[in-house]
């Protein structure tokens, strides 16, 4: 079974409130924070070429989109786009690095990880040993 056809069965969007993600969740495949709108949709297409955003933003103003009843709707396909292609993709784990520490929208305190091994944690560790050594580029954070 494909990943994109195991997590559409997994996460059932009425259990799903897409719209609590927003600018807290950063995914590896953009590091840019998540959101619900065209233009994080059409980030994600132009650089993953995904067929579901594809049908979604050539059919953005017949199925309204921008409406906010369908606001969830819309944050379930970028979600589960943004979860089956990053497997698929390079992720931009350092990029998202540089969002989670250096900037203080976010006040990353702790990094939870969740499979088999610390492999992203192990990394966000020696990423900040070696990036972040000099205090003054890292928030005044307590980590």
């Amino acid at each position: 079974m494909p990943f994109r056809a195991y997590l559409s069965k997994k996460l059932n969007p009425a259990h799903m409130n897409p719209e609590l993600l927003i600018d807290k969740y950063i995914p590896n495949l953009t590091a840019k924070p998540f959101q619900i709108s065209k233009s994080y949709a059409e980030r994600i297409h132009q650089q993953t070429i995904s067929p579901r955003l594809e049908k979604a933003l050539k059919n953005w103003v017949e199925d309204r989109w921008d409406l906010h009843e369908n606001q969830s709707k819309l944050g379930y396909v970028i979600i589960v786009e943004l979860l089956a292609l990053q497997f698929a993709s390079s992720v931009l784990w350092i990029h998202t690095q540089d969002q989670q520490f250096s900037h203080d929208k976010y006040k990353v305190q702790r990094l939870v990880e969740f499979g088999p091994s610390p492999t992203l944690t192990g990394m966000a560790t020696r990423t900040l040993k070696l990036k972040f050594e000099n205090e003054r580029d890292l928030l005044p954070v307590r980590r």
